[in-house]
């Protein structure tokens, strides 16, 4: 199967923590059609692959689609991914892609609490809400890597994360390394400020409106 832009990246990153230091089980978490999940069990031979959605018919359509293919190692489950347990014994690789960043910070934040010591990393790819998502992971991760990814006409910033604190490895709320080494970061960088200006115009004195404002300061003083 053909990956995405976007997929393929996450695929390729994560097979490079892989091979460093080997995951025992990964987690494609509201997997949806399940090709990165199962682009790692056909390049992995001992991990177990955890492809897990909340919409049962999904779930089913896959159990079917790779049936001849699955060894015991793919795991297909109907279940909210908020609601995972994780073996402390393993190490596991959990990929959250495809949500807005508020639906991230969800399942982020009830896996940590349900998993507190869990040896786990996460390969983050959110569709929105960025600078809120990166809020939260500066409380309770520690960066590994992060990369700016153009799929077609969007933008996708990835975020590779582990659950444990170090300051000197710190999550930036703008992101550190990509802005100087991408050619979409002008571009990319805009149209955050655009966004930002838009919902800073509906002046709502709330929580979100002033992290809104937070989010068009530090992205308008980004130099570039």
């Amino acid at each position: 199967m053909k990956l995405s832009a976007r997929l393929n990246h996450l695929f390729e990153h994560i097979m490079q923590f892989h091979q460093l230091s080997p995951y025992d089980d990964f987690w494609d978490l509201c997997c949806d059609h399940g090709f990165l999940g199962m682009t790692l069990f056909k390049n992995t031979q001992n991990s177990q692959i955890h492809l897990v959605d909340q919409v049962p018919k999904i779930v089913e359509i896959l159990k079917q689609k790779y049936e001849k293919f699955n060894d015991g190692r793919a795991l297909f489950k109907t279940q909210n991914a908020t609601q995972i347990i994780l073996n402390t014994n393993k190490r596991h690789l959990i990929v959250i892609a495809g949500v807005g960043g508020e639906t991230a910070i969800e399942i982020l934040e009830s896996i940590i609490n349900k998993n507190p010591k869990a040896n786990m990393d996460f390969a983050i790819s959110p569709n929105s809400h960025i600078f809120q998502l990166r809020c939260f992971l500066q409380k309770h991760f520690t960066l590994l890597h992060e990369d700016l990814i153009r799929d077609g006409n969007r933008f996708h910033e990835h975020i590779f994360v582990r659950f444990t604190f170090n300051q000197s490895k710190r999550i930036s709320l703008t992101g550190q390394g990509f802005w100087q080494n991408s050619p979409y970061a002008k571009v990319y960088q805009a149209k955050l400020i655009k966004h930002y200006r838009l919902i800073n115009s509906h002046n709502t004195n709330n929580d979100k409106y002033k992290m809104s404002k937070q989010a068009l300061e530090y992205y308008s003083n980004l130099a570039l």
